[in-house]
C-alpha cells in the first residue's frame, strides 16, 4: 500500500509539469503526458479529415540520417493502431501526416525513474513507521508459553496509550519474564525522518520538482538562496521541456497551427521572481 500511495503520487506530480497552450480541441493534453512518462514517445497525426489527434507512439523503422524515425505506429487507449509517416524538418514531408515528440533526448521513458523512486520513498517511509513502533517496544520479553496472553496484554495496552500497573511483583511468581533491550535510541526516529525527506526530495528533484532543499533552516531564505535553490530543479525540466518545445515547432510547421508549452510555475517561484524584480541586489531582504 506505501508503494501504490507513493507510486500514484509521484505519477500525478509528473503529469502536472508542463502546461500546453493553443491545442487543438482533438488533443488531450494528459494523454500527451502521460503517453510521454510511460513510454517516452507521443505524436500527433492528421486523419483523412483533417483532424488533429493525440497519440502515445513508437518508432516504426527506416531511420533517417540523423537517426530519427521517419515512420511510426500510434496507439489510442481503445485500442486502435494507426502508422504515420513522421514530419521532420530535413526531410521530404509531401507525405508526412504525423509529429513525433520525444520525452527527452533519449526517449527515455520518465515511469522507469519513478517506479524506482517509488520503491526508495515507500521503503524509507515504511522504515521510519517500523522505527516509530519500536520506540513503543523497546524491550523484547523472554518466558514461557503461558506468559504469552499476559505480554500481548501489555503490548495492546500500549498501543492503545493505556497504563499498565503491576501491584505485587512477587505474584507474579514463576510468571516473571526476562527482559532483553532491542538497543532502540531516542536518535533513530530522527534519522530515519531525515533520511525519508531527502530520499523524497532526490526523486522529486529528479523529475523537475522543486522541494527547497534546505528544510532544516531555522531562518527563511533570502531571494538569492530562493533562486539558486531552484537552479537544479529547472535543469531537470529544461532537458525534458526542451523537446516538447522542438515538438511544437514541428507541429506549428507541419500544421499551420500556434501550439505551445512551458512549465507550470508554483506560487512560490513567482512570489520569488516577483520579489527579485522588485530588488533586483537582493540585500537582505529575508522575505
Amino acid at each position: 500500500m506505501e508503494f501504490a500511495n507513493t507510486f500514484n503520487q509521484l505519477i500525478n506530480l509528473a503529469l502536472d509539469i508542463y502546461e500546453w497552450k493553443n491545442l487543438p480541441e482533438t488533443c488531450d493534453s494528459r494523454l500527451m503526458e502521460a503517453a510521454l512518462l510511460w513510454r517516452g514517445y507521443m505524436a500527433f497525426y492528421e486523419d483523412e479529415n483533417g483532424s488533429i489527434w493525440s497519440y502515445s507512439a513508437g518508432p516504426g523503422g527506416e531511420l533517417t540520417r540523423y537517426g530519427y524515425p521517419s515512420k511510426g505506429y500510434l496507439y489510442a487507449h481503445n485500442g486502435v493502431v494507426e502508422q504515420c509517416n513522421f514530419y521532420w524538418p530535413f526531410m521530404d514531408n509531401a507525405d508526412a501526416n504525423g509529429v513525433l515528440c520525444l520525452d527527452n533526448k533519449m526517449g527515455y521513458p520518465m515511469i522507469n525513474y519513478i517506479i524506482r523512486g517509488a520503491e526508495r520513498i515507500a521503503d524509507a517511509r515504511r522504515a521510519l513507521d517500523v522505527a516509530a513502533k519500536n520506540s513503543k517496544r523497546p524491550f523484547v520479553f523472554s518466558g514461557t508459553e503461558e506468559q504469552v496472553g499476559t505480554i500481548k496484554s501489555i503490548y495492546n495496552d500500549m498501543d492503545n496509550n493505556e497504563p499498565f500497573l503491576i501491584v505485587d511483583e512477587e505474584q507474579l511468581g514463576t510468571l516473571k519474564p526476562s527482559i532483553m533491550s532491542t538497543n532502540f535510541h531516542e536518535g533513530s526516529i530522527k534519522e530515519l525522518w531525515d533520511y525519508y525527506i531527502n530520499t523524497r526530495n532526490d526523486v522529486l528533484n529528479s523529475l523537475g520538482i522543486n522541494t527547497k532543499a534546505n528544510n532544516d533552516k531555522k531562518e527563511r531564505m533570502n531571494v538569492t538562496e530562493t533562486l539558486g535553490d531552484l537552479e537544479y530543479t529547472e535543469k531537470q525540466q529544461d532537458y525534458r521541456l526542451e523537446e516538447r518545445k522542438a515538438f511544437c515547432e514541428r507541429v506549428n510547421e507541419a500544421f499551420g497551427l500556434d501550439i505551445s508549452v512551458d512549465y507550470k510555475q508554483s506560487s512560490l517561484e513567482l512570489m520569488a521572481m516577483e520579489a527579485q524584480a522588485q530588488n533586483p541586489m537582493g540585500g537582505n531582504d529575508n522575505e
